[in-house]
């Protein structure tokens, strides 16, 4: 019986770190200050994700990642891996071949 609940707690356990609560929302507004960030392409989507410390959110899909705000919450691993090191808030942009990206919005507790 004790077998059996440690494996029904570790399953769920995996679970909820596999599916971290991830929303999607509406396009950035232009009230935010890009201009750091090359958009030739098209927006695709804004997301809003959230995290915890020494979780990672990987972005393989992409061909670049880059973090233009939070760099003392998150960091990169890797290429196309982003860890959560501390709390706060973060942007990072996601590029595909084509050009077209998505925006990240990070909330790290």
């Amino acid at each position: 019986m004790k077998k059996f609940k440690n494996m029904v707690l570790i399953s769920g356990l995996a679970l909820t770190v596999v599916a971290a609560p991830v929303t999607l929302t509406e396009p950035a507004s232009a009230a935010e200050d890009n201009s750091a960030v090359s958009t030739e392409g098209v927006l695709v989507n804004t997301v809003n994700y959230g995290m915890l410390k020494n979780q990672f959110l990987d972005l393989y899909g992409f061909t670049t990642v880059e973090i233009t705000s939070g760099n003392k919450v998150v960091k990169m691993v890797g290429e196309k891996r982003v860890q959560a090191i501390g709390s706060g808030k973060a942007v990072v942009y996601a590029y595909d071949r084509s050009g077209n990206y998505v925006i990240y919005n990070i909330d790290v507790k």
